[in-house]
């Protein structure tokens, strides 16, 4: 599920070995998951595996399939089933994701997300 908080790395890790392994862990999931997005992306618009339009029309292209995507996942939208033989090995996910929208100060949420960024570190050094 996608949390309504926005983990961001540690800015000083520095010397903390915890600190660092929690900022390459997180940087690898962050990947994983942008990865997971564009296959579910591509799916879902198979033009965009091989554009073979000149530069300006690519870029309409993309944007248009963005804004397309978008409106699909926010209408609930369900996605296809994977049917090539892509080496991507991505999961499904099971239900509804939703994400919710908390009212709160900067501060606050900043000071609840760097909360939760410690709970992770501390879960996962156990």
């Amino acid at each position: 599920s996608i949390s309504e908080i926005l983990v961001k790395p540690y800015t000083t890790a520095g010397q903390d070995p915890r600190k660092r392994l929690f900022n390459i862990r997180l940087s690898g999931l962050r990947t994983v998951m942008t990865e997971n997005l564009f296959g579910v992306w591509k799916r879902r618009f198979p033009i965009l595996k091989a554009l073979r339009t000149d530069f300006e029309f690519s870029q309409k292209i993309v944007v248009a399939t963005a804004i397309l995507f978008n409106l699909g996942r926010m209408e609930g939208e369900e996605e296809l089933e994977d049917d090539s033989d892509d080496d991507s090995e991505e999961e499904e996910s099971e239900g509804e994701t939703q994400v919710h929208v908390i009212d709160e100060d900067r501060g606050t949420a900043r000071r609840r997300g760097q909360g939760e960024r410690d709970k992770l570190l501390t879960s996962m050094n156990n």
